[in-house]
Protein backbone atom coordinates (compact mmCIF):
# COMPACT_ATOMS: atom_id res chain seq x y z
CA UNK A 1 0.00 0.00 0.00
CA UNK A 2 3.17 2.49 0.98
CA UNK A 3 4.33 1.98 -2.65
CA UNK A 4 0.82 3.57 -4.73
CA UNK A 5 1.81 6.48 -2.21
CA UNK A 6 5.21 6.84 -2.72
CA UNK A 7 4.79 8.59 -6.08
CA UNK A 8 2.39 10.83 -4.72
CA UNK A 9 4.27 11.88 -1.36
CA UNK A 10 7.21 12.94 -3.55
CA UNK A 11 5.09 14.92 -5.92
CA UNK A 12 4.14 16.88 -2.88
CA UNK A 13 7.78 16.95 -1.19
CA UNK A 14 9.21 18.41 -4.93
CA UNK A 15 6.61 20.79 -5.13
CA UNK A 16 6.74 22.47 -1.69
CA UNK A 17 10.69 22.10 -1.98
CA UNK A 18 10.31 23.95 -5.30
CA UNK A 19 7.67 26.68 -3.67
CA UNK A 20 10.58 27.51 -1.62
CA UNK A 21 13.76 28.06 -3.72
CA UNK A 22 16.63 30.42 -2.66
CA UNK A 23 16.35 33.77 -4.29
CA UNK A 24 20.28 34.51 -4.94
CA UNK A 25 21.94 37.38 -6.46
CA UNK A 26 24.34 37.08 -9.73
CA UNK A 27 27.80 35.78 -9.26
CA UNK A 28 29.84 36.62 -12.39
CA UNK A 29 29.47 39.18 -15.21
CA UNK A 30 29.40 37.16 -18.58
CA UNK A 31 28.95 40.30 -21.36
CA UNK A 32 28.50 43.59 -21.24
CA UNK A 33 28.52 46.59 -23.80
CA UNK A 34 30.13 49.92 -22.31
CA UNK A 35 29.44 51.33 -19.37
CA UNK A 36 28.69 55.40 -19.40
CA UNK A 37 30.55 56.91 -16.37
CA UNK A 38 34.80 56.70 -16.45
CA UNK A 39 35.15 54.18 -13.68
CA UNK A 40 32.25 52.74 -13.16
CA UNK A 41 32.61 48.90 -12.81
CA UNK A 42 30.00 46.23 -14.80
CA UNK A 43 30.60 44.08 -11.80
CA UNK A 44 28.78 46.43 -9.17
CA UNK A 45 25.48 44.75 -10.33
CA UNK A 46 27.13 41.75 -9.17
CA UNK A 47 26.21 40.49 -5.10
CA UNK A 48 23.31 42.07 -2.77
CA UNK A 49 22.18 45.90 -3.46
CA UNK A 50 25.14 47.95 -1.80
CA UNK A 51 24.02 51.59 -3.60
CA UNK A 52 27.34 50.90 -5.91
CA UNK A 53 25.45 51.24 -9.28
CA UNK A 54 26.36 50.84 -12.91
CA UNK A 55 24.45 52.15 -16.01
CA UNK A 56 25.22 50.60 -19.17
CA UNK A 57 24.34 54.00 -21.61
CA UNK A 58 23.98 53.34 -25.52
CA UNK A 59 27.25 52.97 -26.36
CA UNK A 60 26.53 55.35 -29.96
CA UNK A 61 23.80 55.84 -32.10
CA UNK A 62 21.39 53.15 -32.60
CA UNK A 63 22.98 50.93 -30.23
CA UNK A 64 21.65 50.00 -26.31
CA UNK A 65 23.88 48.72 -23.41
CA UNK A 66 23.58 45.64 -21.40
CA UNK A 67 25.21 43.53 -19.10
CA UNK A 68 24.52 39.44 -19.07
CA UNK A 69 25.15 37.76 -15.57
CA UNK A 70 24.57 34.33 -14.20
CA UNK A 71 23.68 32.83 -10.62
CA UNK A 72 27.28 30.88 -9.70
CA UNK A 73 26.49 28.07 -12.49
CA UNK A 74 22.74 27.70 -11.39
CA UNK A 75 19.67 27.33 -13.39
CA UNK A 76 17.24 29.77 -12.90
CA UNK A 77 13.57 28.12 -12.01
CA UNK A 78 10.32 29.22 -12.61
CA UNK A 79 8.47 29.62 -9.53
CA UNK A 80 5.13 30.91 -8.35
CA UNK A 81 5.36 34.45 -8.35
CA UNK A 82 8.57 36.61 -9.90
CA UNK A 83 11.74 34.78 -10.73
CA UNK A 84 14.24 37.42 -11.89
CA UNK A 85 14.14 41.06 -9.80
CA UNK A 86 16.05 43.95 -10.70
CA UNK A 87 17.32 46.55 -7.67
CA UNK A 88 17.70 49.96 -9.04
CA UNK A 89 19.00 53.07 -7.49
CA UNK A 90 16.94 54.92 -5.50
CA UNK A 91 16.81 57.94 -8.29
CA UNK A 92 15.94 55.74 -11.40
CA UNK A 93 12.93 57.02 -13.08
CA UNK A 94 10.99 55.59 -15.55
CA UNK A 95 12.28 57.59 -18.92
CA UNK A 96 15.38 55.34 -17.86
CA UNK A 97 14.42 52.57 -19.90
CA UNK A 98 15.22 48.99 -19.70
CA UNK A 99 14.01 45.45 -20.24
CA UNK A 100 14.94 42.24 -18.88
CA UNK A 101 15.80 38.89 -21.33
CA UNK A 102 16.63 35.40 -20.36
CA UNK A 103 18.70 32.79 -22.34
CA UNK A 104 19.61 29.32 -21.31
CA UNK A 105 22.57 29.66 -23.27
CA UNK A 106 23.58 32.60 -23.21
CA UNK A 107 24.54 33.01 -26.94
CA UNK A 108 24.05 36.06 -28.86
CA UNK A 109 20.94 35.79 -30.85
CA UNK A 110 19.40 33.19 -27.95
CA UNK A 111 17.67 35.48 -25.62
CA UNK A 112 13.83 36.43 -25.18
CA UNK A 113 12.42 39.53 -24.12
CA UNK A 114 10.50 39.15 -20.52
CA UNK A 115 7.96 42.18 -21.36
CA UNK A 116 6.06 42.49 -17.80
CA UNK A 117 7.33 43.72 -14.58
CA UNK A 118 5.00 42.29 -12.18
CA UNK A 119 6.68 43.30 -9.13
CA UNK A 120 7.41 46.94 -7.81
CA UNK A 121 8.59 47.61 -4.80
CA UNK A 122 10.71 49.79 -2.82
CA UNK A 123 13.27 49.24 -0.54
CA UNK A 124 15.21 51.26 1.48
CA UNK A 125 14.15 54.05 -0.93
CA UNK A 126 15.46 52.16 -3.74
CA UNK A 127 12.78 50.50 -6.68
CA UNK A 128 12.81 46.75 -7.23
CA UNK A 129 11.15 44.93 -10.43
CA UNK A 130 10.27 41.62 -10.71
CA UNK A 131 9.19 39.55 -13.69
CA UNK A 132 8.04 36.09 -14.50
CA UNK A 133 9.44 33.42 -16.41
CA UNK A 134 5.66 31.93 -16.81
CA UNK A 135 5.68 34.77 -19.42
CA UNK A 136 7.51 32.93 -21.68
CA UNK A 137 6.09 29.55 -20.71
CA UNK A 138 9.67 28.77 -19.47
CA UNK A 139 10.50 26.13 -16.77
CA UNK A 140 13.91 27.32 -16.52
CA UNK A 141 16.91 29.52 -18.10
CA UNK A 142 20.05 30.31 -16.93
CA UNK A 143 21.40 33.77 -18.35
CA UNK A 144 19.63 37.23 -17.35
CA UNK A 145 20.17 40.25 -19.64
CA UNK A 146 19.16 44.23 -18.68
CA UNK A 147 19.37 46.48 -21.74
CA UNK A 148 19.21 49.87 -21.42
CA UNK A 149 16.38 50.82 -24.08
CA UNK A 150 16.64 54.24 -23.58
CA UNK A 151 18.35 56.34 -26.82
CA UNK A 152 21.20 57.96 -26.63
CA UNK A 153 20.67 61.05 -24.81
CA UNK A 154 23.29 63.07 -22.56
CA UNK A 155 20.33 63.09 -19.96
CA UNK A 156 19.13 59.35 -19.79
CA UNK A 157 22.43 57.61 -19.00
CA UNK A 158 19.90 54.37 -18.90
CA UNK A 159 18.78 52.71 -14.93
CA UNK A 160 21.31 52.30 -12.60
CA UNK A 161 21.53 48.95 -11.18
CA UNK A 162 22.38 47.75 -8.28
CA UNK A 163 22.09 44.32 -8.12
CA UNK A 164 20.12 41.38 -9.96
CA UNK A 165 18.51 38.22 -8.04
CA UNK A 166 16.59 35.40 -9.19
CA UNK A 167 14.84 31.74 -8.03
CA UNK A 168 17.47 29.41 -7.95
CA UNK A 169 16.51 25.60 -7.02
CA UNK A 170 18.11 24.83 -3.17
CA UNK A 171 19.96 21.42 -3.06
CA UNK A 172 17.31 19.57 -1.41
CA UNK A 173 14.99 20.30 -4.33
CA UNK A 174 17.44 18.64 -6.87
CA UNK A 175 18.00 15.68 -4.60
CA UNK A 176 13.93 15.18 -5.02
CA UNK A 177 13.52 15.22 -8.48
CA UNK A 178 16.41 12.82 -8.80
CA UNK A 179 14.67 10.78 -6.30
CA UNK A 180 11.44 11.24 -8.42
CA UNK A 181 12.75 10.13 -11.48
CA UNK A 182 14.29 6.94 -10.27
CA UNK A 183 10.90 6.35 -9.02
CA UNK A 184 9.12 7.33 -11.75
CA UNK A 185 11.55 4.59 -13.73
CA UNK A 186 11.15 1.63 -11.37
CA UNK A 187 7.27 1.80 -11.70
CA UNK A 188 7.33 2.26 -15.37
CA UNK A 189 9.78 -0.84 -15.11
CA UNK A 190 7.28 -3.15 -13.68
Amino acid sequence: MIRNFLPSLLTLAFSASVAMGDLIYATSVVDHSPVAAIGQDPNAVLGAPDEVTADFAAPGPGEFGYVVVEFDSQWIVDQPGDDIFVHLFEDWEPLEGFHVDVSATGLPGSFVELEVFHTNTTQFGATILGCDLSDLNLATTRFVRVMNSTPEDPTNEGPEIDAIRANVPEPTTMLLLAVGFGAALLRRQR
